[in-house]
C-alpha cells in the first residue's frame, strides 16, 4: 500500500485525472490544428462564414444594448420595482392627486410634480430655467441625496416660505461650483427664492414625472384652490411592501368610480364614462413613447440574425456534403461517430467564436455611431453603452449558433459508412440529394426573411416621403419662432400689453413681413408634449346624433397671425384689434372644423359654444394648419383672440416673417424684446423650416436603420442564392456534361439552371409576401401617408428581390454553360 503511494508520487506518473485532462487538451489542440488548415484551403467560406454571423451578432448586440440601456436597465433609485406611473391622465388635476394621495392604500407614498418654466434674473444675463414644482416626499421616494444643505421640508410647504433646490449641472454652469451660493437668494420671475440646498451629481431626475433636466426644485401646493382643476401634474407612486402592482391597480380601478360621484366633471368623460388611470412600472413609462420603434428595431435585427444564421447554416451544410467521403474514409480509418461529431463540431466552434469577436467589435463601432445619431428625445440615451453582459451574450449567441447549425452536417457526415459512399461514388450524389431540401429550405427562409424587412424599409421610406412632402398648411419659409415665458410679474392685462407692443416692434424690423403672437406655434409641441386648451364645442343646429360633445384644440392668437404664418382664409376674415378690445365674441375654425359640424353649409355666423367660456360667432375659415407634427392629421381647431382668451398664460409664441437673415434677425429680435422688458430672456430663435425638419429627426433616424438592415439582409439572401447554386451546379457538373454530350444546348443548360434557383425564390418571395400582409397591421401607427399593404411598395420589393435572385442564379448558369462537356462528364 505504501509502496503504490509512493509510486504514485513519483514524477513520472500522472493521476488519473489529470493524465486524462491532458489527453482531452492534446485531442483539443489536434483538432484545432486540422481545423486551421482546412479553412486555409478554402479561405474564402471560412472569412464568409466569420463576417456573416459577424454582421448578424453586431447589428443584434446593438440594438439590444439601446433597449436595455433604454427600457430594462433599471432605474438608478431605491427598489425602483416599486415605483408606478400614474398614466391615465395626460395633465392630473391637483385636486384628484389630492383624493389619491389620501384615499389610496396600495402606496406608500403618492407624489406629484408640475413642470412649468421661470426666468432667472439678477445673477447675470436673464435666463429661462427647467423648474419642478414638487410635493413634499418626491425627491425622498426617490432616494435623492443633497450635495450642500439640504432637501425640500414640510415647513417649506407653509405660509409664505420661498426656499428651493439646485440641479446640481444648473449649479456647475451658472455659479461655477461656488458653495457660498447656498443661503443666497435669487429673484425668480421676480420672486425671491432662498438656496436650500444643491441635489447631488448622481441623481437622476425621473424623465417620465419631471423631464430629464431639471435646473431648479420648488415646493408645490397641491392643496392650493387656484390651481385645483387644471390638468398640470405628473403623478408617481411607491407600492407598500408586499403589495403588487396589479392590486394596486385593482384598487385604483374600484377607487376611481367613487371619486367621479364626488368630483364628476373631472372624472366623467364627456360620454359619461369613468376616466381611468393605468398605473404603469415608473421605468416603462420613462421610454413608453419610443417603446414602440425600439419594439420594431428589435423584431427587424432579430429578422437579421436569423437571416445571417441561415446564411451560415447553408454554408456549414455545403461545407459537411462535400466532406462526406472524407468523413467516411476517416471512420474506416478508425475514427468512431463521437470522434468525427467531435472534430466537425470543434470546426464549427472555430468560425463561430471569431464570428462572435468581429460582431462585438462591430457592435462597440456602432454604439458609438448609435450615440451620435440617435435622436436626443430618447430617454436615457446618455447611458448607452456596450455593457459586460450584453458583450459575453454576444459570445454565447455565437457559440450557440455554431453548436446548432454545426451539429446538422456534422451528423450527416458522420453517419455515413465508408463502403455505402464509395458505391456511389462521385461526389456522393446521394448525399447531395438528401442535403438539396434543407439547403434549399434555408434558402427559401432567407428570401421570406429578406423581403419582410424590405417591405417594411420601403414603407417606411415611402412614409418619409410623403411626410417630406406634405402640406403644413403654411409657409414655413422666412419664418422665424420665439417662444418666450412672461412669468409671475405679468398679470393678464399686462400680458397682452407686452405682446402688442413686441409684435409692433418687431413688424418694424427690416425685412419684416408681418409679426404676431399665440399660445402655441405648429411644431412647437408635437406628439404627447402638445400644450394647448382642449374644449367641449357645441355648435348651433348641430345635433351629433345623440353623442357627446367633441373636445376641439383652441388655439388664442393675435391679429395678423394667419397672415404672418402664411395660413390661408378660405372664407370671411382673421382677427383685426377691434376683436381684441371689444366685447364682440368672434372666432375663427379650421376647414375640418367646418366640415365637421356644418358639412357643406356656409359656417360664417353660426355659434359655437366653447365650453364655459360662452358662446362666439365665427367670422373666418382658415385651411388645415398641421400644428402637432409631419405625421399627425390634421383636427377641428378654433382660433380665438388672444387678447381676451390667451393672456392667462405665462407662456407664448412670438412670429416673425422676415427676409432678413438670421444672424441679422436674431440681434434684432433680442432688442425688440429686450426694449418693453429688459429681464426678460430670449433663449430660442428658431426658423420654422428646422421645426419642420426636426419633427421628422425620429423617422429619419428609423427608416435609414430599417434600410441598413433591409440592405444587408438582401446581400445575405442574394449571396445565399449564389452560394446555393453555385454548389448544387457543381454537385450536377456530370449531369451537365451528359446533356451537352446528348446535344443540349447552352440555352437548355442555363434554363435548368435558372428553373432551379427561381423556383427556390419563387416560393421564399410567396411566404415572404404572406408574413408582411400578415404583419401589416403592426407597423399601422408608424406609416403616414400609405398603407401598410400599399401595392407599390410590395411590389417594388418583390421586383427588386427576383431581379436579385435572377442575377445570382445567372452567374453559375453562364458558367456552367460555358464549361467543356467532356471535361463536366469526366469530372470526379
Amino acid at each position: 500500500m505504501m509502496a503504490g503511494s509512493r509510486r504514485a508520487l513519483q514524477p513520472g506518473f500522472a493521476r488519473p485525472d489529470r493524465r486524462r485532462a491532458l489527453d482531452e487538451l492534446d485531442v483539443l489542440r489536434q483538432d484545432l490544428r486540422f481545423a486551421g488548415r482546412t479553412f486555409l484551403r478554402r479561405p474564402g467560406f471560412a472569412l464568409a462564414a466569420i463576417l456573416i454571423l459577424g454582421v448578424g451578432i453586431g447589428a443584434a448586440t446593438t440594438i439590444f444594448s439601446v433597449v436595455e440601456a433604454v427600457m430594462l436597465r433599471p432605474l438608478p433609485y431605491p427598489e425602483p420595482q416599486e415605483l408606478v406611473h400614474f398614466g391615465g391622465f395626460a395633465g392630473t388635476r391637483p385636486l384628484v392627486f389630492t383624493r389619491w394621495r389620501d384615499g389610496l392604500r396600495s402606496f406608500e407614498s403618492v407624489e406629484a410634480a408640475w413642470n412649468v418654466s421661470h426666468n432667472l434674473t439678477g445673477s447675470g444675463a436673464p435666463q429661462r430655467l427647467r423648474v419642478s414644482r414638487i410635493t413634499p416626499h418626491l425627491l425622498s421616494t426617490l432616494g435623492a441625496r443633497p450635495h450642500l444643505g439640504r432637501l425640500l421640508l414640510p415647513d417649506d410647504y407653509r405660509g409664505n416660505a420661498s426656499v428651493g433646490l439646485l440641479g446640481y449641472g444648473f449649479w456647475q454652469r451658472q455659479w461655477g461650483g461656488d458653495e457660498d451660493v447656498l443661503g443666497r437668494t435669487v429673484q425668480v420671475d421676480g420672486r425671491p427664492v432662498v438656496v436650500a440646498g444643491i441635489l447631488g451629481p448622481g441623481f437622476e431626475p425621473p424623465a417620465a414625472i419631471t423631464g430629464e433636466s431639471v435646473d431648479l426644485w420648488l415646493p408645490l401646493e397641491a392643496d392650493a384652490e387656484e390651481i385645483a382643476t387644471w390638468g398640470i401634474l405628473s403623478v408617481a407612486g411607491r407600492l407598500r411592501q408586499g403589495v403588487g402592482r396589479r392590486a394596486a391597480q385593482e384598487e385604483m380601478d374600484a377607487f376611481n368610480p367613487h371619486l367621479a360621484e364626488e368630483l364628476p366633471d373631472l372624472m366623467l368623460r364627456p360620454d359619461g364614462s369613468v376616466r381611468t388611470t393605468r398605473l404603469i412600472p415608473l421605468q416603462f413609462a420613462t421610454a413608453r413613447d419610443v417603446a414602440g420603434p425600439l419594439l420594431l428595431l428589435t423584431w427587424a435585427v432579430i429578422l437579421l440574425l436569423l437571416i445571417a444564421c441561415a446564411n451560415v447554416a447553408n454554408l456549414l451544410l455545403a461545407q459537411g456534403t462535400v466532406r462526406v467521403r472524407e468523413m467516411a474514409l476517416r471512420g474506416a480509418l478508425g475514427a468512431g461517430q463521437p470522434r468525427i461529431l467531435r472534430q466537425l463540431l470543434t470546426e464549427s466552434l472555430a468560425l463561430a467564436l471569431p464570428g462572435g469577436i468581429v460582431g462585438a467589435g462591430l457592435a462597440l463601432l456602432s454604439i458609438q455611431l448609435f450615440r451620435r445619431l440617435i435622436p436626443l428625445s430618447v430617454p436615457r440615451v446618455q447611458g448607452l453603452e456596450a455593457s459586460p453582459d450584453i458583450l459575453l451574450t454576444a459570445l454565447v449567441v455565437s457559440v450557440a449558433t455554431g453548436l446548432v447549425f454545426g451539429m446538422m452536417p456534422a451528423l450527416h457526415a458522420s453517419r455515413r459508412g465508408v463502403a455505402e459512399v464509395l458505391k456511389e461514388g462521385g461526389m456522393a450524389s446521394s448525399a447531395a440529394k438528401r442535403g438539396k431540401r434543407t439547403r434549399n429550405g434555408l434558402v427559401v427562409a432567407e428570401i421570406a426573411l429578406a423581403l419582410v424587412l424590405l417591405s417594411g424599409a420601403g414603407l417606411f421610406f415611402r412614409s418619409l416621403v410623403a411626410s417630406l412632402r406634405m402640406d403644413p398648411g403654411f409657409r414655413a419659409e422666412s419664418l422665424v419662432t420665439v417662444p418666450l415665458h412672461l412669468g409671475g410679474r405679468y398679470d393678464a392685462a399686462g400680458r397682452s400689453r407686452f405682446t402688442r407692443e413686441v409684435t409692433a416692434r418687431l413688424a418694424t424690423l427690416p425685412g419684416s413681413e408681418g409679426a404676431a403672437a399665440g399660445l402655441t406655434a405648429p411644431f412647437q409641441h408635437t406628439g404627447a408634449a402638445r400644450c394647448c386648451i382642449r374644449h367641449e364645442i357645441e355648435a348651433q343646429g348641430w345635433t351629433g346624433g345623440g353623442e357627446p360633445l367633441p373636445l376641439v384644440w383652441v388655439h388664442p392668437v393675435s391679429p395678423g397671425y394667419f397672415q404672418t404664418l402664411g395660413a390661408r382664409i378660405t372664407q370671411g376674415r382673421e382677427f383685426t384689434e377691434a376683436d381684441e378690445d371689444g366685447e364682440g365674441r368672434v372666432v375663427v375654425v379650421n376647414e375640418p372644423m367646418a366640415r365637421y359640424f356644418f358639412g357643406a353649409d356656409d359656417p360664417l355666423g353660426r355659434s359655437l359654444r366653447v365650453a364655459d367660456w360662452g358662446t362666439f360667432a365665427i367670422v373666418g375659415v382658415v385651411r388645415g394648419v398641421q400644428h402637432w407634427g409631419a405625421q399627425e392629421r390634421i383636427e377641428p381647431e378654433v382660433y380665438l383672440p388672444y387678447g381676451r382668451w390667451g393672456a392667462f398664460s405665462d407662456f407664448h409664441h412670438l412670429l416673425l416673417r422676415s427676409s432678413a437673415g438670421l444672424d441679422a434677425l436674431a440681434p434684432a429680435i433680442r432688442e425688440a424684446v429686450r426694449a418693453v422688458d429688459p429681464e426678460l430672456p430670449v433663449e430660442e430663435i428658431v426658423p420654422m423650416i428646422q421645426r419642420v425638419e426636426a419633427s421628422l429627426v425620429g423617422q429619419r433616424f428609423l427608416s435609414g436603420l430599417l434600410a441598413t438592415f433591409a440592405l444587408v439582409s438582401l446581400v445575405l439572401a442574394t449571396s445565399g442564392i449564389y452560394a446555393s447554386m453555385l454548389y448544387s451546379v457543381g454537385q450536377r457538373r456530370q449531369e451537365m456534361g451528359i446533356r451537352m454530350a446528348m446535344g443540349a444546348g447552352r440555352g437548355e443548360v442555363i434554363g435548368l439552371v435558372l428553373r432551379s434557383g427561381l423556383s427556390v425564390t419563387a416560393s421564399g418571395i410567396a411566404i415572404g409576401l404572406a408574413l408582411s400582409i400578415g404583419l401589416a397591421r403592426l407597423l399601422q401607427g408608424f406609416l403616414y401617408g400609405v398603407s401598410p399593404t400599399d401595392p407599390v411598395t410590395l411590389g417594388g420589393v418583390v421586383i427588386l428581390l427576383a431581379g436579385a435572385a435572377l442575377l445570382a442564379c445567372l452567374v453559375p448558369a453562364l458558367k456552367t454553360a460555358r464549361a467543356d462537356p467532356l471535361e463536366a462528364f469526366m469530372a470526379e
